[in-house]
């Protein structure tokens, strides 16, 4: 080979180093993966889930012979109230978004979650993997505690817990307009918890302001009235006691259509097989459901989490459940327990509202 012929070929791989070198400068993917991710962002933000949110974040190598980068597959816990295929369908409608291309959509799917793989592409290549994870929600489940009022110190104990569980508070007693005010502040929800007569409890034994049977119609909706203005905000009501009250069709009406005429729910605390709430709620179109569980008849703590056990496995059954339970240390500790176990399994935690207008007889 002459000197000619080797300065001839030194001279062409220079050039082609330096084609190559520029044309792998032009062609680094980084800016388009940084820009599909931040376009995708600003649309989950719209869902309220931020950057922060990310729970996992992988980098990965663009992985072509003329392209090079790097980009990043992003995992985020998405909340039951967002739908992923509008979401889905949102992103992919996205003008801004338009030049990258969704070319896979993968779906896997356990008995506690679901994912959703969404590869995105640019020019062919995949610069960007957005991960969506949300829960599988095996039911829906209502806390109801009873007999607010009378004490303070297991209330401040309960505020621990999530803000789904539904205050049912007697009027007028020593702690009634604290506990109220306090629910309030930081818009919890609460209800009437309205004394009611039962059969076979000596009258020495009844709240203020209990209903009985004997009572007329005008001396019924004044109690109501007096119990409904004791405490702002309320959400509804339900029985305190009133097996007696809840197996009379005409007192009953008059209390139900009195919940109506106010804009609340009636929750029946189910006190008695022969109640006919739910009969006079459906004619009446008055929003009402009825207890399944009662959790602590027995204060045994180990009893109390065998019940919420049993009101799991009815709200996986039919959907959803109603569990009531008391202002009573063992039962706040046993929900503390119980609760984020549930959680984990697929069940999600409703107030009793959510529950009423979407399920109740009535509507």
């Amino acid at each position: 080979m002459s000197k000619i012929q080797f300065l001839q070929i030194i001279f062409v791989v220079f050039i082609l180093t330096a084609i190559g070198g520029f044309i792998f400068r032009l062609r680094d993917y980084s800016k388009f993966a940084s820009e599909c991710d931040r376009l995708t962002m600003q649309i989950l933000s719209g869902y309220g889930v931020e950057p922060d949110d990310c729970c996992n974040k992988t980098e990965h190598k663009i992985k072509s012979f003329s392209k090079n980068g790097r980009f990043w597959e992003k995992e985020f816990q998405i909340g039951e109230q967002i739908q992923p295929g509008k979401l889905l369908r949102k992103i992919s409608q996205d003008k801004d978004l338009a030049k990258f291309k969704i070319s896979k959509i993968e779906v896997k799917k356990t008995k506690e979650e679901k994912k959703v793989f969404i590869d995105f592409y640019f020019k062919n290549v995949k610069i960007y993997i957005l991960v969506l994870r949300q829960r599988v929600i095996k039911g829906k489940l209502a806390i109801v505690l009873d007999d607010w009022g009378y004490n303070r110190d297991v209330f401040i104990e309960s505020l621990d817990l999530p803000d789904t569980i539904t205050y049912a508070i007697l009027p007028y007693l020593a702690f009634s307009q604290y506990i109220a005010e306090k629910l309030s502040e930081k818009q919890m929800e609460f209800i009437l918890h309205q004394p009611m007569e039962p059969h076979n409890l000596s009258s020495d034994k009844l709240e203020r302001n209990t209903i009985l049977v004997s009572m007329s119609e005008a001396e019924i909706r004044a109690i109501l009235k007096d119990n409904f203005n004791s405490l702002e905000h309320l959400k509804g009501m339900n029985n305190h006691m009133g097996s007696k009250v809840t197996e009379d069709t005409k007192v009953t009406r008059i209390i139900l259509n009195e919940v109506k005429n106010n804009g609340l729910y009636f929750l029946d605390s189910f006190v008695t097989n022969k109640s006919v709430c739910l009969k006079i709620a459906a004619l009446d179109n008055v929003p009402c459901l009825k207890r399944d569980v009662f959790i602590d008849n027995q204060a045994d703590l180990e009893v109390i989490k065998k019940q919420l056990l049993k009101a799991r496995d009815i709200a996986e059954e039919k959907g959803y459940a109603i569990a009531i339970g008391h202002a009573k240390h063992n039962t706040i500790v046993a929900l503390k327990e119980i609760m984020p176990q549930f959680a984990k399994q697929g069940i999600k935690f409703v107030r009793l509202s959510e529950l009423v207008y979407s399920n109740a007889i009535g509507l």
